[in-house]
Protein backbone atom coordinates (compact mmCIF):
# COMPACT_ATOMS: atom_id res chain seq x y z
CA UNK A 1 0.00 0.00 0.00
CA UNK A 2 1.19 3.60 -1.33
CA UNK A 3 1.75 5.76 1.79
CA UNK A 4 1.42 8.96 -0.20
CA UNK A 5 -1.72 9.75 -1.62
CA UNK A 6 -2.01 12.21 -4.67
CA UNK A 7 -4.84 14.69 -4.37
CA UNK A 8 -6.60 14.79 -7.75
CA UNK A 9 -8.33 18.11 -9.20
CA UNK A 10 -11.19 18.62 -11.91
CA UNK A 11 -10.23 22.39 -13.24
CA UNK A 12 -13.38 23.57 -14.86
CA UNK A 13 -12.46 27.49 -15.47
CA UNK A 14 -11.04 30.19 -13.82
CA UNK A 15 -12.49 29.29 -10.38
CA UNK A 16 -10.63 25.91 -11.21
CA UNK A 17 -7.10 28.36 -11.71
CA UNK A 18 -7.58 29.92 -8.93
CA UNK A 19 -7.50 27.14 -6.61
CA UNK A 20 -4.71 25.80 -8.19
CA UNK A 21 -2.48 29.10 -7.63
CA UNK A 22 -3.57 28.84 -3.74
CA UNK A 23 -2.60 25.01 -3.49
CA UNK A 24 0.56 23.89 -2.89
CA UNK A 25 2.51 22.00 -5.33
CA UNK A 26 3.85 19.02 -2.95
CA UNK A 27 1.19 16.56 -1.85
CA UNK A 28 2.17 14.94 1.77
CA UNK A 29 1.18 11.94 3.30
CA UNK A 30 -2.17 11.79 4.76
CA UNK A 31 -1.21 11.58 8.49
CA UNK A 32 1.51 14.18 8.10
CA UNK A 33 -1.24 17.24 8.10
CA UNK A 34 -2.43 16.72 11.41
CA UNK A 35 -0.05 16.47 13.78
CA UNK A 36 0.18 12.96 16.47
CA UNK A 37 -0.38 13.88 20.25
CA UNK A 38 2.22 12.14 20.91
CA UNK A 39 5.70 13.69 19.53
CA UNK A 40 8.51 11.39 18.26
CA UNK A 41 11.35 12.84 20.16
CA UNK A 42 9.65 11.43 22.97
CA UNK A 43 8.94 8.14 21.79
CA UNK A 44 12.32 7.56 20.69
CA UNK A 45 13.71 8.59 24.17
CA UNK A 46 11.96 6.10 25.55
CA UNK A 47 12.94 3.38 23.08
CA UNK A 48 16.91 4.38 22.89
CA UNK A 49 17.34 4.76 27.30
CA UNK A 50 14.76 2.25 28.11
CA UNK A 51 14.45 -0.48 25.52
CA UNK A 52 17.63 -0.31 23.46
CA UNK A 53 20.34 0.59 25.09
CA UNK A 54 19.55 -1.62 28.03
CA UNK A 55 18.96 -4.49 25.79
CA UNK A 56 22.07 -4.12 23.99
CA UNK A 57 23.42 -4.18 27.11
CA UNK A 58 21.78 -7.31 28.55
CA UNK A 59 22.98 -8.71 25.31
CA UNK A 60 26.53 -7.67 26.11
CA UNK A 61 26.33 -9.51 29.68
CA UNK A 62 24.99 -12.80 28.04
CA UNK A 63 27.88 -12.89 25.47
CA UNK A 64 30.26 -11.55 27.73
CA UNK A 65 29.51 -14.77 30.15
CA UNK A 66 29.66 -17.31 27.25
CA UNK A 67 32.50 -16.40 26.03
CA UNK A 68 34.19 -16.97 29.72
CA UNK A 69 32.68 -20.65 30.03
CA UNK A 70 34.52 -21.48 26.65
CA UNK A 71 37.63 -20.11 27.60
CA UNK A 72 37.42 -22.53 29.79
CA UNK A 73 37.26 -25.39 28.10
CA UNK A 74 40.80 -26.31 27.70
CA UNK A 75 41.48 -26.13 31.33
CA UNK A 76 38.08 -27.71 32.47
CA UNK A 77 36.26 -29.93 30.06
CA UNK A 78 33.41 -31.99 31.92
CA UNK A 79 29.41 -32.51 31.85
CA UNK A 80 29.06 -29.93 34.29
CA UNK A 81 30.99 -27.07 32.38
CA UNK A 82 29.01 -28.23 29.14
CA UNK A 83 25.84 -27.91 30.87
CA UNK A 84 26.60 -24.38 32.11
CA UNK A 85 27.69 -23.15 28.27
CA UNK A 86 24.69 -24.09 26.49
CA UNK A 87 22.78 -22.31 29.58
CA UNK A 88 24.35 -19.69 28.78
CA UNK A 89 24.69 -19.72 24.75
CA UNK A 90 20.43 -19.93 25.61
CA UNK A 91 20.41 -16.98 27.19
CA UNK A 92 22.49 -14.58 24.29
CA UNK A 93 19.92 -16.26 22.14
CA UNK A 94 16.77 -14.68 24.31
CA UNK A 95 18.97 -11.66 25.09
CA UNK A 96 19.14 -11.37 21.10
CA UNK A 97 15.69 -11.59 20.19
CA UNK A 98 14.61 -8.06 21.28
CA UNK A 99 17.73 -6.51 20.02
CA UNK A 100 17.08 -7.41 16.27
CA UNK A 101 14.27 -4.88 15.99
CA UNK A 102 16.99 -2.12 16.38
CA UNK A 103 19.00 -3.46 13.24
CA UNK A 104 20.47 -0.20 11.95
CA UNK A 105 22.97 2.45 12.92
CA UNK A 106 25.74 0.72 14.91
CA UNK A 107 23.79 -2.58 14.30
CA UNK A 108 24.92 -2.05 10.47
CA UNK A 109 27.94 -1.55 8.94
CA UNK A 110 28.80 -1.55 5.02
CA UNK A 111 25.10 -2.48 4.51
CA UNK A 112 25.55 -5.25 6.16
CA UNK A 113 23.69 -5.95 9.40
CA UNK A 114 24.71 -7.76 12.66
CA UNK A 115 22.05 -10.64 12.63
CA UNK A 116 23.86 -11.49 8.99
CA UNK A 117 27.02 -12.11 10.59
CA UNK A 118 25.90 -13.46 14.01
CA UNK A 119 22.34 -15.27 13.58
CA UNK A 120 22.22 -16.92 10.38
CA UNK A 121 20.73 -20.45 10.26
CA UNK A 122 20.56 -23.30 9.30
CA UNK A 123 24.50 -23.33 9.64
CA UNK A 124 26.12 -25.67 6.94
CA UNK A 125 27.56 -28.14 8.90
CA UNK A 126 29.90 -29.77 6.56
CA UNK A 127 31.38 -26.00 6.27
CA UNK A 128 32.18 -26.12 9.82
CA UNK A 129 33.85 -29.15 10.29
CA UNK A 130 35.86 -28.31 7.01
CA UNK A 131 36.56 -24.75 8.95
CA UNK A 132 37.58 -26.27 12.59
CA UNK A 133 41.43 -27.10 10.82
CA UNK A 134 41.42 -23.72 10.26
CA UNK A 135 43.22 -21.05 11.80
CA UNK A 136 41.62 -18.15 10.51
CA UNK A 137 38.00 -17.15 11.12
CA UNK A 138 35.53 -17.72 7.54
CA UNK A 139 33.80 -14.94 6.42
CA UNK A 140 30.98 -17.14 5.59
CA UNK A 141 27.74 -17.15 7.78
CA UNK A 142 27.04 -20.21 7.34
CA UNK A 143 29.68 -21.65 9.02
CA UNK A 144 30.03 -19.26 12.61
CA UNK A 145 28.02 -17.10 14.55
CA UNK A 146 25.53 -18.20 17.12
CA UNK A 147 24.15 -21.27 15.51
CA UNK A 148 27.62 -22.62 14.60
CA UNK A 149 28.28 -22.13 18.41
CA UNK A 150 24.89 -24.46 18.68
CA UNK A 151 26.34 -27.30 16.77
CA UNK A 152 29.52 -27.46 18.43
CA UNK A 153 28.21 -27.56 21.91
CA UNK A 154 24.87 -29.30 21.02
CA UNK A 155 23.82 -32.72 19.28
CA UNK A 156 20.78 -34.24 17.98
CA UNK A 157 20.57 -37.00 20.55
CA UNK A 158 21.32 -35.00 23.37
CA UNK A 159 23.95 -37.09 24.62
CA UNK A 160 26.26 -34.52 26.14
CA UNK A 161 28.89 -37.01 26.98
CA UNK A 162 29.89 -37.40 23.45
CA UNK A 163 29.82 -33.91 22.98
CA UNK A 164 32.85 -33.64 25.71
CA UNK A 165 34.21 -36.81 24.33
CA UNK A 166 34.36 -34.94 20.74
CA UNK A 167 35.93 -31.40 22.50
CA UNK A 168 38.26 -33.24 24.55
CA UNK A 169 39.77 -35.19 21.52
CA UNK A 170 39.87 -31.91 19.23
CA UNK A 171 42.26 -28.86 20.36
CA UNK A 172 41.62 -27.76 17.14
CA UNK A 173 37.52 -27.91 18.05
CA UNK A 174 37.99 -26.10 20.95
CA UNK A 175 39.88 -23.67 19.29
CA UNK A 176 37.27 -23.10 16.58
CA UNK A 177 34.79 -22.76 19.34
CA UNK A 178 36.70 -19.90 20.96
CA UNK A 179 37.62 -18.42 18.16
CA UNK A 180 33.73 -18.02 16.56
CA UNK A 181 31.94 -17.05 20.17
CA UNK A 182 35.09 -14.22 20.54
CA UNK A 183 33.85 -13.05 17.12
CA UNK A 184 30.35 -12.76 18.37
CA UNK A 185 31.42 -11.39 21.45
CA UNK A 186 33.22 -8.31 19.32
CA UNK A 187 30.72 -7.38 17.40
CA UNK A 188 28.09 -7.03 19.66
CA UNK A 189 30.25 -5.03 22.57
CA UNK A 190 30.78 -2.66 19.24
CA UNK A 191 27.45 -2.10 18.59
CA UNK A 192 26.75 -1.41 22.56
CA UNK A 193 29.54 0.52 23.27
CA UNK A 194 28.56 2.78 19.82
CA UNK A 195 25.02 3.21 21.13
CA UNK A 196 26.06 5.29 24.24
CA UNK A 197 26.90 7.74 22.10
CA UNK A 198 24.22 7.63 18.88
CA UNK A 199 21.49 7.42 20.96
CA UNK A 200 21.64 11.36 21.07
CA UNK A 201 21.10 11.29 17.18
CA UNK A 202 18.94 8.91 17.12
CA UNK A 203 16.52 10.84 19.60
CA UNK A 204 17.02 14.21 17.38
CA UNK A 205 16.42 12.84 14.30
CA UNK A 206 12.50 12.69 14.83
CA UNK A 207 11.35 13.25 11.41
CA UNK A 208 8.49 10.53 8.69
CA UNK A 209 10.75 10.46 6.19
CA UNK A 210 13.43 7.81 4.77
CA UNK A 211 16.41 7.71 7.16
CA UNK A 212 14.81 9.41 10.02
CA UNK A 213 15.11 7.24 13.41
CA UNK A 214 11.64 7.02 13.04
CA UNK A 215 11.61 5.07 9.68
CA UNK A 216 14.38 3.01 10.48
CA UNK A 217 12.98 1.62 14.02
CA UNK A 218 9.23 1.01 12.31
CA UNK A 219 11.51 -0.95 8.58
CA UNK A 220 12.83 -3.09 11.36
CA UNK A 221 9.96 -3.43 13.89
CA UNK A 222 8.13 -4.55 11.13
CA UNK A 223 10.99 -6.35 9.27
CA UNK A 224 12.00 -8.36 12.36
CA UNK A 225 8.45 -9.83 12.94
CA UNK A 226 8.53 -10.72 8.76
CA UNK A 227 11.37 -12.98 9.64
CA UNK A 228 9.23 -15.09 12.23
CA UNK A 229 6.77 -15.35 10.20
CA UNK A 230 8.83 -16.32 7.26
CA UNK A 231 11.83 -18.10 8.32
CA UNK A 232 11.11 -19.13 11.85
CA UNK A 233 7.82 -20.93 10.70
CA UNK A 234 6.69 -20.47 6.87
CA UNK A 235 9.92 -21.80 5.40
CA UNK A 236 10.12 -25.07 7.78
CA UNK A 237 6.25 -25.70 7.30
CA UNK A 238 7.09 -25.00 3.54
CA UNK A 239 4.83 -22.56 3.04
CA UNK A 240 6.66 -20.05 0.82
CA UNK A 241 6.17 -19.94 -3.00
CA UNK A 242 8.39 -22.24 -4.54
CA UNK A 243 8.37 -24.36 -1.90
CA UNK A 244 6.76 -27.73 -2.27
CA UNK A 245 7.81 -29.85 0.61
CA UNK A 246 8.37 -29.16 4.87
CA UNK A 247 11.97 -28.66 6.06
CA UNK A 248 11.87 -29.58 9.90
CA UNK A 249 16.13 -29.76 9.70
CA UNK A 250 15.49 -25.46 8.83
CA UNK A 251 13.74 -24.44 12.18
CA UNK A 252 16.23 -22.15 14.20
CA UNK A 253 17.84 -24.26 17.13
CA UNK A 254 17.91 -27.55 15.51
CA UNK A 255 20.53 -29.05 17.40
CA UNK A 256 19.23 -27.55 21.54
CA UNK A 257 15.72 -28.24 20.40
CA UNK A 258 14.68 -24.66 21.74
CA UNK A 259 12.96 -23.79 18.68
CA UNK A 260 9.56 -23.64 19.92
CA UNK A 261 10.71 -21.79 23.30
CA UNK A 262 13.12 -19.03 20.68
CA UNK A 263 9.23 -18.60 18.37
CA UNK A 264 7.78 -17.46 21.43
CA UNK A 265 10.36 -15.39 22.45
CA UNK A 266 10.59 -13.61 19.30
CA UNK A 267 7.13 -12.67 18.56
CA UNK A 268 6.77 -11.52 22.49
CA UNK A 269 9.93 -9.32 21.88
CA UNK A 270 7.98 -7.68 18.62
CA UNK A 271 4.45 -7.26 20.51
CA UNK A 272 6.73 -5.69 23.48
CA UNK A 273 8.10 -3.47 21.42
CA UNK A 274 4.71 -2.22 19.84
CA UNK A 275 2.98 -1.47 23.28
CA UNK A 276 6.35 0.55 24.30
CA UNK A 277 7.44 -2.01 27.53
CA UNK A 278 10.77 -2.24 28.53
CA UNK A 279 12.88 -5.54 30.01
CA UNK A 280 11.06 -5.32 32.76
CA UNK A 281 7.31 -4.59 31.94
CA UNK A 282 8.19 -0.83 32.41
CA UNK A 283 5.33 0.70 30.21
CA UNK A 284 6.42 3.83 28.41
CA UNK A 285 5.36 5.63 25.05
CA UNK A 286 5.35 2.83 22.50
CA UNK A 287 4.20 2.83 18.96
CA UNK A 288 0.91 2.15 20.35
CA UNK A 289 0.72 5.37 21.76
CA UNK A 290 1.86 7.01 18.82
CA UNK A 291 -0.87 5.13 16.41
CA UNK A 292 -3.39 5.75 19.40
CA UNK A 293 -2.40 9.54 19.39
CA UNK A 294 -3.17 9.77 15.44
CA UNK A 295 -6.98 10.58 14.29
CA UNK A 296 -8.21 6.74 13.33
CA UNK A 297 -5.78 5.52 15.32
CA UNK A 298 -7.34 3.83 17.89
CA UNK A 299 -9.55 1.71 15.39
CA UNK A 300 -6.00 0.03 13.69
CA UNK A 301 -4.65 -0.49 17.20
CA UNK A 302 -7.44 -2.19 18.90
CA UNK A 303 -7.89 -4.44 15.59
CA UNK A 304 -3.89 -4.91 16.38
CA UNK A 305 -4.54 -6.02 19.73
CA UNK A 306 -7.38 -8.43 19.07
CA UNK A 307 -5.37 -10.19 16.14
CA UNK A 308 -2.56 -10.40 18.46
CA UNK A 309 -4.75 -12.47 20.60
CA UNK A 310 -5.51 -14.79 17.55
CA UNK A 311 -1.82 -15.23 17.72
CA UNK A 312 -0.79 -15.94 21.31
CA UNK A 313 -3.76 -18.66 21.04
CA UNK A 314 -2.56 -20.26 18.46
CA UNK A 315 0.70 -19.49 20.09
CA UNK A 316 -0.27 -21.56 22.85
CA UNK A 317 -1.88 -24.41 21.03
CA UNK A 318 1.92 -25.40 19.40
CA UNK A 319 3.38 -28.51 21.66
CA UNK A 320 6.15 -27.31 23.60
CA UNK A 321 8.44 -29.90 21.65
CA UNK A 322 11.13 -29.29 19.13
CA UNK A 323 9.09 -27.44 15.74
CA UNK A 324 10.90 -30.17 13.82
CA UNK A 325 8.71 -32.52 15.47
CA UNK A 326 5.96 -30.73 15.46
CA UNK A 327 5.82 -30.42 11.70
CA UNK A 328 5.93 -34.07 11.76
CA UNK A 329 3.78 -34.92 14.44
CA UNK A 330 0.93 -31.72 14.89
CA UNK A 331 2.03 -29.59 11.74
CA UNK A 332 -2.20 -28.44 11.53
CA UNK A 333 -1.12 -26.24 14.72
CA UNK A 334 1.81 -24.45 13.44
CA UNK A 335 -0.20 -24.27 9.94
CA UNK A 336 -2.58 -22.38 11.95
CA UNK A 337 -0.07 -20.18 13.99
CA UNK A 338 0.87 -19.37 10.35
CA UNK A 339 -2.19 -18.36 9.41
CA UNK A 340 -2.76 -15.90 11.99
CA UNK A 341 0.70 -14.33 11.46
CA UNK A 342 -0.66 -13.80 7.83
CA UNK A 343 -3.36 -12.35 8.83
CA UNK A 344 -1.72 -10.39 11.52
CA UNK A 345 1.27 -8.72 8.72
CA UNK A 346 -1.47 -5.64 7.24
CA UNK A 347 -1.79 -4.36 10.50
CA UNK A 348 1.99 -4.10 11.51
CA UNK A 349 2.73 -3.76 7.59
CA UNK A 350 0.15 -1.91 4.98
CA UNK A 351 -2.37 -0.05 7.02
CA UNK A 352 0.34 1.20 9.72
CA UNK A 353 2.46 2.56 7.29
CA UNK A 354 -0.13 4.40 5.72
CA UNK A 355 -1.17 5.52 8.78
CA UNK A 356 1.60 6.84 9.92
CA UNK A 357 3.44 8.30 6.76
CA UNK A 358 6.19 6.21 7.06
CA UNK A 359 7.68 4.32 4.13
CA UNK A 360 8.49 0.36 4.13
CA UNK A 361 11.70 0.59 2.55
CA UNK A 362 13.26 -2.79 2.80
CA UNK A 363 12.58 -5.69 0.08
CA UNK A 364 10.53 -8.15 1.83
CA UNK A 365 8.82 -9.93 -0.89
CA UNK A 366 6.11 -10.91 1.37
CA UNK A 367 2.70 -9.55 -1.20
CA UNK A 368 0.72 -9.01 1.92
Amino acid sequence: MKTNRILKYSVFGVCAILILNISSCTTQPKNELAAPSVKRNEMLDWYANSLIVPQYAKLKNAIDSLDESVSKFDSTLNLTQLNQTQRLWRNVVLAWHPCIVYEFGPSEKNGVKLGEIISVWPVDTAGIEKEVKNVTLTHVPKFKGIYATEYLIFNLSNIDSDIVNRLSKSSDRRKKLKQIVKEIKDKINMVNTEWQTYKLDFVKNDGTQSGSSFSLLYNEFVHSYENVKNFKVAIPLGQKPGLTQVYPEKVEAYYSGYSSQFLSSHLNSVYRFWEGKSMNGTKGIGLKDYINGISNGKSLSDSTVNQWKKIETSLQNIPQTPLNQTIKNNKSSLEKLFEELQRHTRFFKSELSSLIAVNITYASGDGD
